[in-house]
């Protein structure tokens, strides 16, 4: 997550609707309001993000792009066999994700799955 470009000390939670300024609190925001927020000449302060939210932007996959997945027929195949679909519940309930994904990647169905999930994402990147 960015930093609060308020008081550049906590991590931001919201977007300011106007300028898209992030900030972390009310007190915060209310700090921006007074400073006559305006969309064209508000422009969020520039905070150097540290090593893991850096690493957070690298694994950044914009949404258009992902969108690009919910259109292939390859995926959508994949999808009906169900269990490749309960490896996935799995993973998405799982509260120790790192050691169940080392798990379901032992899986044939799986390493399919995302092999084709990458070459998707990446092929538009």
């Amino acid at each position: 997550m960015a930093l609060c470009t308020i008081c550049t000390s906590e991590t931001s939670k919201y977007k300011c609707p106007r300028c898209i300024a992030l900030y972390c609190s009310l007190a915060c925001y209310q700090k921006h309001k007074q400073d006559e927020c305006k969309p064209e000449t508000c422009v969020p302060r520039v905070v150097h993000a540290t090593v893991e939210q850096e690493d957070e932007m690298v694994d950044y996959v914009p949404k258009k792009i992902l969108e690009g997945l919910k259109y292939s027929d390859k995926i959508r195949d994949l999808l009906k066999n169900p269990h490749l679909r309960s490896l996935l519940r799995f993973l998405n309930d799982t509260n120790k994700p790192y050691s169940a994904l080392e798990n379901v990647m032992r899986e044939p169905i799986f390493i399919e799955f995302s092999d084709e999930c990458l070459k998707i994402v990446d092929s538009n990147l």
